[in-house]
């Protein structure tokens, strides 16, 4: 008998959370976690093998694309900083979740990302050669990842 945590899941379903605002988005790319290592050796270690040591974390850009549609753009609002008057047009940091969802439409993996700013807004290509939709790209930089995953 097969139940629901035999099969992998799929990645198609999920949502984007940032600064209360849910949005939906094609493509998410870039959670992604490093931590650095330093190797040392003391000079009377018997073993005359180098030590592992962890070192400092960090993280990669995070890449949000979607659709372009008419009107005002949450994007470059952000951006221009036109969400925090107070910041003198520097765009405020936010809190981003991500969330992949089952089928129930029940969250099953979470990354909550820290501090996130945005650092580049890219337009869509034009191109009247083809049949495509037209797809805007936000980068985050951040200063962490958290993970959490639902039982």
């Amino acid at each position: 008998m097969t139940t629901v945590n035999d099969y992998p899941l799929t990645k198609f379903h999920f949502s984007v959370n940032w600064g209360g605002a849910d949005m939906s988005f094609q493509e998410v790319t870039g959670l992604e976690l490093t931590r650095e290592t330093a190797e040392y050796r003391g000079g009377m270690d018997p073993s005359f093998t180098k030590q592992c040591i962890p070192g400092m974390k960090s993280y990669g850009e995070l890449t949000l694309k979607r659709g372009t549609f008419a009107g005002s753009n949450d994007f470059f609002d952000w951006w221009n900083g036109d969400t925090n008057k107070e910041n003198n047009g520097m765009p405020e940091r936010r809190t981003v979740t991500i969330t992949l969802l089952n089928a129930a439409r029940k969250a099953v993996v979470t990354w909550t990302i820290d501090n996130a700013l945005p650092t580049k807004v890219t337009s869509t290509d034009l191109n009247a050669q083809n049949n495509e939709i037209a797809i805007e790209t936000l980068v985050l930089k951040h200063e962490g990842i958290h993970i959490a995953q639902e039982a």
